[in-house]
């Protein structure tokens, strides 16, 4: 279970432990330290385990931390209505169901919501439509986002742990900023990319498979995390 939610929630209450608290299963430690390093990565907390003012403004939002963190910079960057989009889509995971396997970028599912219409997934496509009027509304009212160009920066916030770099010019492996492998299924256009944001995969171990993910630059790289970049020999 992701734990991200409540490790928020029990840092608003003064302890990311939950120390002092009663609980009918007790969180497992790992689970806990996980959530606590994802928080730490969206700068809801302090290496002390406090909660930030940025944590505080993200626990206001009714959406799942790595959002609500990509809500609050994406409208700092001037895209506010942008992240809404891609928030809500993210929530829903099967906007395009039936779609090629090689059909990996969001992009695509973002201009199947501003296109209208409805179609077989129009149940799910209504949803996200709902979802991202009332995260407009709770942002300040914005209006409906008009370009899509910005996606990989807005995911690259959601999931910075998941910031891919290909391995070689001409393969379909990845390097995660998190440290895990990742590879793309045969065929897939966005294997010329080199750099991705990847906002899902599928399995464990040294490798995963990316499911869903946006073409990244470099700049939008240095742009998201200009206090964390390091070089290192």
């Amino acid at each position: 279970t992701d734990l991200a939610p409540a490790c928020l929630d029990l840092a608003r209450w003064g302890s990311v432990e939950g120390a002092g608290l009663k609980f009918l299963d007790q969180p497992p430690v790992p689970h806990l330290a996980q959530a606590r390093e994802t928080l730490l990565r969206l700068g809801a907390l302090t290496p002390e385990g406090t909660l930030t003012d940025h944590g505080r403004r993200m626990a206001e939002l009714p959406v799942h931390p790595r959002f609500a963190h990509m809500l609050l910079r994406g409208r700092e960057l001037g895209i506010g209505a942008l992240a809404c989009d891609v928030a809500a889509l993210l929530e829903e995971r099967d906007l395009l169901r039936g779609a090629s396997e090689v059909d990996l970028d969001l992009h695509s599912r973002w201009h199947r919501l501003r296109k209208g219409g409805r179609g077989r997934d129009g149940t799910a496509i209504d949803r996200v439509r709902a979802q991202t009027a009332r995260l407009r509304e709770m942002l300040g009212g914005m209006p409906e986002a008009s370009r899509g160009d910005r996606i990989g920066l807005l995911v690259a916030l959601a999931y910075p742990e998941r910031v891919a770099k290909r391995r070689a010019p001409d393969g379909m492996r990845y390097q995660l900023a998190g440290g895990t492998g990742a590879v793309l299924p045969k065929g897939s256009m966005l294997a010329k990319e080199p750099y991705l944001a990847v906002a899902d995969v599928d399995g464990v171990g040294a490798e995963v498979r990316i499911f869903l993910a946006e073409p990244l630059t470099d700049d939008e790289i240095r742009e998201a995390f200009a206090d964390q970049v390091v070089a290192e020999e």
